[in-house]
């Protein structure tokens, strides 16, 4: 082979790559170009349901039933938008270079709302179907009427935002695959790719831990149904903020060999007996198809976290056992092996120390600096509540008042609204310092219910004229009705 064979053959061998990287470039934009229009297209879509549904529907909607259909709708809307005009922005009119870098920075912003929409959207259909008045389902379907849905009806649109995240690994690979291992948004390519994987991870994680948690819910009504308070296992405890399913399994009684089926959330330890029935004498899988067909029945109220206390055997590796004390009583459970008995005692301490920091973290009461005299003393004797508006059904056993002042918290004992409690504060300025008084209906397993306040103004008392003590009738307010009656003395400090 002559000179100008070889010169011909480089000459050809450049130029069949500049064609095959040409290709590619090609094929890489059309890529690029896939994720970007199809992004419009979902916003469009998300912007057409505010239009055509919700919209028309907030005239004959609750803000309840509003909020359980469409959960947090706006919410995806602009956190959409900002990825898209990212994406738009950083692009010239013939070509898109760095798709990768853009979409790495705003990925992890839909976490947060993808996680809350998709968790929520079988309640949200279910709601759609059952949970709506009459004039909502006969709007609704006025609206899936229109040419601008292509007369489809809500429920479809409802799928689209876990349809869209489902999309996102498969668009950004085809990028990906066209794209040079030399190319400048390679390396932000392929750590999107696995930041679009582990939000759609991060969001089938909470489906199930969702789906989970209304199956349990179901059995939980039927064996839990005299707490004094309606309990939802998907929503926020007393003051641990979401609940969570942690571990979960078969557990007997020490004395007998009857099952026990075992859930730990991290607020607190439930108990129910088994009759699994056709089910089997297969271990219990919340996930199975066939768990409704286990027959559930109570075995005693919940076992909350921040007053139950391991005991020393828990220390034992070899045992099968798991054991704890309770209200000043011993609790006692052994398990099939020593693994199950190990994981149990592992996820109980661990549970046990978290409820119990952020339990007393959050009452923690907060009394004055005795280094700080401060202008005068206030004493309040909290002497009874009147006419309180108590959520349906509820029995007034179960109620205190908190009282607060710059920063300095505290509360009367619960019971029945005759208190007759007596707190004190330290005031420093008499001009303007005030009082946050509120009245609380304590719950165990969810948030305790505000049922009213009053801003007691020290300056305000004093113009009522007189050294006090003053007998005071406080109205609450926001409210429908209550009042608290308090004694209040107010001594001064120094030569006064």
């Amino acid at each position: 082979m002559g000179a100008g064979d070889s010169m011909l053959q480089k000459l050809e061998t450049a130029w069949n790559a500049n064609l095959s990287a040409a290709e590619d470039e090609r094929t890489r934009q059309e890529a690029i170009h896939e994720l970007i229009s199809t992004e419009k297209t979902y916003i469009d879509d998300l912007l057409l349901v505010v239009e055509v549904f919700y919209n028309p529907l907030c005239s004959v909607a609750t803000d309840e039933e509003l909020s359980s259909v469409f959960v947090n709708w706006q919410q995806l809307i602009l956190c959409n938008a900002r990825l898209f005009r990212a994406l738009y922005n950083n692009s010239d009119i013939n070509s898109f270079e760095s798709v990768g870098s853009v979409f790495l920075e705003e990925i992890d912003s839909l976490i947060g709302p993808y996680t809350k929409f998709c968790s929520a959207q079988r309640q949200a259909m279910i709601a759609l179907q059952e949970g709506v008045s009459h004039d909502f389902k006969v709007k609704e379907k006025e609206c899936a009427s229109s040419p601008k849905v292509g007369k489809l009806p809500l429920s479809t649109f409802l799928l689209k935002p876990m349809q869209r995240i489902t999309k996102y690994p498969l668009l950004i690979k085809k990028i990906l695959q066209h794209t040079r291992d030399t190319h400048p948004d390679y390396q932000s390519l392929k750590d999107s790719l696995s930041r679009t994987e582990y939000l759609l991870t991060s969001v089938n994680e909470a489906v199930r831990a969702t789906t989970r948690l209304e199956s349990l819910q179901r059995v939980f009504d039927k064996c839990c149904d005299d707490l004094g308070e309606r309990v939802r296992l998907n929503s926020t405890t007393n003051c641990l903020g979401p609940r969570k399913l942690i571990h979960f399994g078969s557990v007997y009684k020490n004395k007998g060999s009857k099952e026990l089926f075992a859930i730990l959330f991290t607020d607190m330890l439930w108990l129910s007996r088994v009759d699994k029935g056709r089910y089997g004498n297969k271990p219990i899988d919340i996930d199975a198809r066939d768990f409704d067909s286990i027959k559930f029945e109570p075995y005693r109220d919940p076992f909350l976290l921040n007053i139950v206390f391991p005991t020393e055997n828990n220390k034992n590796s070899a045992d099968l056992t798991f054991s704890f004390s309770y209200n000043d009583r011993n609790y006692s459970f052994h398990c099939q092996s020593a693994k199950e008995a190990s994981e149990w005692v592992d996820h109980m301490n661990d549970a046990i120390r978290n409820a119990t920091l952020l339990y007393h973290s959050h009452y923690k009461t907060s009394l004055p600096d005795p280094t700080i005299a401060g202008q005068a003393t206030i004493t309040l004797r909290i002497v009874e509540g009147l006419e309180l508006a108590l959520p349906p059904d509820e029995k007034p056993n179960s109620l205190f008042v908190q009282a607060s002042l710059l920063g300095h918290v505290q509360k009367t004992p619960v019971g029945a609204p005759k208190w007759d409690h007596t707190i004190h504060f330290v005031v420093q300025d008499v001009s303007t310092d005030k009082i946050n008084i509120t009245v609380f209906k304590e719950n165990l397993f969810s948030p305790n219910v505000a049922l009213g306040k009053f801003d007691l103004s020290i300056q305000k008392l004093l113009k009522t004229g007189g050294p006090g003590p003053w007998n005071k009738r406080l109205i609450l307010t926001d409210t429908n009705s209550g009042m608290v009656n308090v004694c209040i003395m107010l001594r001064y400090h120094g030569n006064r």
